[in-house]
């Protein structure tokens, strides 16, 4: 009985489809994108390379790091993720600059009013006051509304923009 179910075993993960099957980027993005913490205040990039994910970004909540490790680690094909996910300081004024600076983004005239459904189309990312805008943007005028709004908001002290047109 032993013997049958060790051989057993051993057929599953010899033929699962951990080891067979290409990683899918659409996959990765997915999983991020349904973290339940996931927020404007986060940023997720990655890499594929291979069977291997490389994870990039910054997040706000230091649990959301692990937990985006963990939900890569399950996809079916990965068999390694390098965690390069930074966890922004906690800073009281990073933190009202986080806030201040989402309202004037999202509030801003030809802008969305509110995050997609499926997660954030700007994120803002914040650290000593600096700013960046990452994601997605339906046109140049959006764009220039974004980093305006972001600009003019008191407290911060420079503004990235790593905003990209929707394809």
């Amino acid at each position: 009985m032993k013997k049958t179910w060790m051989i057993a075993i051993v057929g599953v993960l010899l033929a699962g489809p951990a080891y067979s099957e290409a990683i899918k980027p659409r996959r990765v993005e997915r999983r991020l994108g349904m973290l339940p913490m996931y927020s404007i205040y986060d940023y997720f990039a990655f890499q594929v390379d291979g069977s291997k994910v490389i994870l990039k970004g910054q997040v706000y909540q230091p649990m959301l790091k692990s937990r985006a490790e963990n939900a890569v680690r399950s996809i079916a094909g990965v068999t390694e993720v390098e965690n390069r996910i930074e966890v922004l300081p906690k800073a009281k004024s990073d933190d009202i600059l986080r806030v201040k600076v989402a309202r004037a983004v999202y509030g801003s005239n030809g802008l969305v009013r509110s995050p997609r459904p499926g997660g954030p189309t700007i994120h803002v990312i914040v650290k000593d006051g600096d700013v960046k805008l990452e994601g997605y943007v339906s046109d140049d005028s959006e764009r220039k509304a974004a980093v305006g709004a972001a600009s003019m908001v008191w407290g911060v002290v420079s503004v990235q923009d790593n905003l990209r047109l929707r394809g």
